[in-house]
């Protein structure tokens, strides 16, 4: 493909690399859990435990199949960002950072530099008030490693006391030091979502950026739709308007259109972001 090749070619040049991973390649929770026994043998739809308390045993699980290295789905995923990493670093393209609005975490266990990357959608490494309590954010992996640590002791002889199971695992439960009510993993969706959890190192791609205008910058944006715009899609476009030097290649499905203003900086391809990547890392 002609304007493959001229992506290629372009990343080459470039001095510096901006990619931006859409929501394309964010992993489905439910598509990882439905592969885990010790999920499906719970059946959580039978329990008394709310909807709040049922999401943290499902992340709970979801956090263990990251850190287990065992989930084919996620292991792929992961296996695609090294490949990307690896492509920058064999022709030395050290300067560089990753925007995402993925909140599955899986970009994080990567090979890229934790340094150059942002998450702005959240992770499911932090958490805070569901209420609105407060914007400071705490860290979840204690949570992750309690609940998990109650299914692996109920489920390791194949008999289970799931009303008792269920009681440990509500009390394992994190909860607000203020309103005592339990608490939420920081990501987009959730109520009450804290900037907090992503505004430093944003702070630090801001800065970076700034460094980039007028310079030979390729902006990578992959997968990416219209949920959330204002973090990849309608900042790479202005990037693309004010530096004379940059290049935006915008890969998308359904909406890889250019606008006018534009045009003569940009290759849009009508691909998804998952292929784009496939392909360029031959």
């Amino acid at each position: 493909m002609e304007v493959l090749s001229k992506c290629k070619e372009k990343i080459q040049e470039a001095d510096i690399v901006l990619m931006g991973f859409g929501r394309e390649f964010n992993i489905k929770r439910e598509d990882v859990l439905k592969a885990e026994d010790k999920y499906t043998l719970l059946k959580l739809e039978e329990t008394q435990l709310t909807d709040l308390e049922k999401e943290w045993i499902e992340l709970a699980i979801m956090y263990d199949c990251l850190n287990s290295g065992k989930c084919a789905i996620i292991e792929t995923r992961k296996s695609l960002y090294n490949q990307v990493a690896d492509y920058l670093s064999s022709m030395n393209k050290n300067n560089y950072f990753v925007v995402t609005t993925c909140f599955d975490d899986v970009i994080t266990y990567s090979s890229f530099d934790k340094d150059r990357l942002v998450a702005p959608c959240g992770t499911l490494k932090l958490m805070k008030c569901d209420r609105g309590c407060f914007k400071y954010v705490y860290e979840t992996d204690k949570v992750y490693e309690n609940i998990n640590g109650i299914l692996n002791n109920y489920y390791k002889d194949g008999y289970v006391d799931k009303e008792k199971m269920v009681d440990e695992l509500r009390d394992a439960m994190p909860q607000c030091p203020m309103c005592k009510q339990v608490m939420s993993a920081n990501i987009v969706k959730s109520n009450n979502y804290s900037e907090e959890g992503y505004r430093e190192q944003w702070d630090s791609y801001m800065s970076w950026l700034q460094k980039t205008l007028n310079r030979k910058l390729v902006m990578l944006e992959l997968g990416e739709g219209f949920d959330t715009p204002t973090v990849i899609r309608w900042p790479f476009e202005k990037v693309a308007a004010v530096n004379n030097k940059a290049t935006l290649i915008r890969v998308n499905e359904k909406v890889w259109q250019i606008s006018e203003d534009i045009e003569a900086k940009a290759l849009p391809l009508n691909m998804s972001g998952i292929a784009f990547v496939e392909e360029i890392v031959k």
